[in-house]
Formats: C-alpha cells, structure tokens, sequence
C-alpha cells in the first residue's frame, strides 16, 4: 500500500513539474508580447486596472502548448529504491 502510495504522489509530483515548467514558459512569452518588465501573482495586488490582468492570455497560451499531461507512474523497483535514497537524506 505503501508503494502504490509513493507511486500516485511521484507521479502528481511530476506532472504537476511539467505543468510548472509550461507555464512559466507561457508567462514568459505572454509577458514579453505585452511588453511588461514584470508579471506577477493576480493574489498580490490589491488594485488594478482589468488591462494589466494577462491572467487569460497565460492561460490560453499554457493550454495551447500543453493540452493533455500525462502522468507517468515509477515501477515498484523505482520507488523503492527512491525511498531508501530519501531515508538517509531525512534523517540528516
């Protein structure tokens, strides 16, 4: 149980990597389209005018660039010995 366990999180883990790395990607492109030096999280304003909000821009960029995710899971072998790697690690 265990290991199917460490398999699910590792392979959310991964994927939600994937997805990461794609989106940085597309605030990236989106921002430098908009001609903006800085692009921040939307939770951290307190006011602004709609027109800076490129929120749907990222979004439809993010979902043309990457419109599935698939998740991948590690074989027993993998976890197991990914997990006695991390035991050493966590007890330093």
């Amino acid at each position: 149980l265990e290991i199917r366990r460490a398999q699910m999180e590792l392979g959310v883990e991964d994927a939600k990597k994937t997805v990461y790395q794609a989106f940085l990607k597309a605030a990236e492109d989106v921002m430098k389209e908009a001609g903006a030096n800085v692009m921040i999280y939307k939770e951290t304003v307190i006011t602004a005018n709609n027109g800076f909000d490129l929120t749907p821009k990222v979004l439809d960029k993010l979902n043309k660039d990457l419109p599935k995710v698939k998740v991948s899971f590690k074989s027993e072998a993998d976890v197991k010995k990914q997990l006695t790697q991390q035991l050493p690690q966590a007890q330093k």
